[in-house]
């Protein structure tokens, strides 16, 4: 199939106010270049009105809140189930991202003088080894091509794609078996970049591209936010980290929790210590 024939879809994941879902789908429905279909997986409390009243626009709701990842996953089996193309490009939006008119017209323009397989994205993001933190690098962010080799080689370092914008053909997704799901909310978009480097799947970043996202992280008062925060992040250290580093982290994690465990209980000392119990003692998924 050349790259003029294939599909675009949007992927998005309702949660909370409508108001930021429903001015995300505006937007793109008033696109210079239109994408084919709109997927609004709703896992809103209720269920969100359709207010576009748009052909190209499916709202899908699962049975289940099963996270981000899983609702991703969701809206992909929703794609696949209706035969849509393996080689069409498919685009995961956070759903409080604002794009510009031609936001979908760069990411076609930019598919089709790249038609190898990659993961495409808009901000690299590293996760330092030795303090567990994640971090923005704007200067490589800036680029279009894959990041130095002793960067992203680096014994300190991984590099990973932010998760608030990730495009690649269907079969991609596919391959990869969508996005990492028993983390609930938070660090699959770390796993699902080493999942792709591990496949030999390059990660790319689209220069330029008009999609601005509030990376401000949650209120340490937020307890959920701060719960999957602590404990995916520790999890994907002692779990899945390059060795020896997991083996370090397993220690460095009961260290933490011992530590906690030793501090005045305020609400976000207990938050943190249920985090780090849950990671040490491997428990996934939503937040008992």
């Amino acid at each position: 199939m050349i790259p003029q024939t294939k599909k675009y879809h949007i992927v998005t994941v309702h949660y909370g106010e409508s108001l930021p879902t429903k001015t995300l789908v505006e937007q793109l429905l008033h696109s210079q270049r239109l994408p084919d279909r709109i997927i609004v997986v709703d896992h809103g409390p209720a269920s969100l009105p359709d207010f576009w009243g748009d052909k190209r626009v499916a709202i899908i709701r699962p049975a289940r809140n099963a996270g981000y990842a899983g609702g991703v996953n969701f809206g992909l089996g929703f794609l696949l189930g209706q035969r849509t193309s393996r080689s069409d490009i498919v685009i995961l939006l956070n759903n409080d991202s604002e794009v510009s008119p031609d936001t979908v017209e760069k990411v076609i323009a930019w598919w089709q003088t790249n038609p190898a397989p990659a993961i495409a994205g808009i901000k690299l993001g590293q996760v330092n080894l030795v303090t567990g933190r994640t971090t923005i690098d704007s200067k490589l962010s800036a680029s279009t091509a894959d990041p130095p080799k002793w960067w992203a080689a680096s014994r300190f370092h991984l590099t990973y794609l932010h998760g608030s914008f990730l495009s690649a053909p269907l079969n991609t997704f596919l391959t990869l078996q969508g996005l990492p799901n028993h983390f609930f909310m938070y660090w699959e978009d770390v796993l699902f970049s080493l999942r792709a480097r591990q496949m030999g799947i390059p990660l790319k970043v689209i220069s330029g591209l008009p999609v601005t996202h509030d990376d401000a992280p949650p209120s340490q008062s937020d307890s959920d936010h701060l719960y999957y925060l602590v404990r995916n992040g520790a999890m994907f250290l002692q779990s899945n980290s390059p060795r020896p580093w997991r083996w370090l982290w397993r220690l460095l994690n009961l260290l933490r929790l011992i530590y906690h465990n030793l501090q005045p209980a305020s609400p976000s000392v207990r938050t943190i210590r249920q985090a780090l119990r849950d990671a040490v003692l491997h428990r996934t998924g939503q937040r008992p």
